[in-house]
């Protein structure tokens, strides 16, 4: 019997989510992971990953994974200032959340990919093609939280 590494998706009925559980079910075991139920049936997992006591309760439950895909994200709209909080609640607490909870239970997966936003680099009409170097200049909540997650990730995980 042949091994398949694991990998655990977060955000597993969004967009791209689905699309990548579809593509790599064949050749990895999946847990997908999302805040509501969707089409995906084969281990998944509804959770609130902002309820703590819930993702204890996954983590202490789930193998360890080899990789966590991120794809948890407010994104539909851009929002305002005053909805600030809401977009950093999802955008970046519930990234840390789980991966917290996940090195406390010795379940840190190996590889993080995380699926960040090119409006980290701002809204510039003009400009076509950016860098990872280029200036970070985010606007709005979601701009803004997605690259706190990501500062997050960089000093606690560093990059490889």
């Amino acid at each position: 019997m042949e091994f398949k590494k694991n990998i655990l998706i977060a955000g597993a009925n969004g967009f791209i989510g689905s699309f990548l559980y579809n593509r790599l079910k064949k050749d990895y075991s999946i847990t997908a992971l999302d805040y509501s139920k969707g089409l995906i049936k084969d281990n998944f997992f509804p959770l609130d990953l902002t309820q703590e006591a819930d993702v204890e309760t996954f983590a202490e439950k789930s193998p360890k994974c080899d990789a966590l895909i991120f794809l948890v994200g407010l994104a539909h709209k851009k929002g305002k200032g005053k909805e600030l909080d809401e977009f950093r609640r999802i955008n970046k607490q519930t990234l840390i959340n789980l991966l917290t909870i996940l090195d406390k239970k010795t379940r840190l997966p190996a590889k993080i990919i995380f699926a960040s936003t090119i409006s980290v680099y701002g809204e510039k009409i003009n400009q076509n093609i950016y860098h990872e170097d280029s200036e970070k200049t985010p606007f709005s909540p979601y701009a803004v939280t997605k690259l706190e997650a990501e500062e997050y990730l960089l000093k606690n995980y560093g990059v490889q």
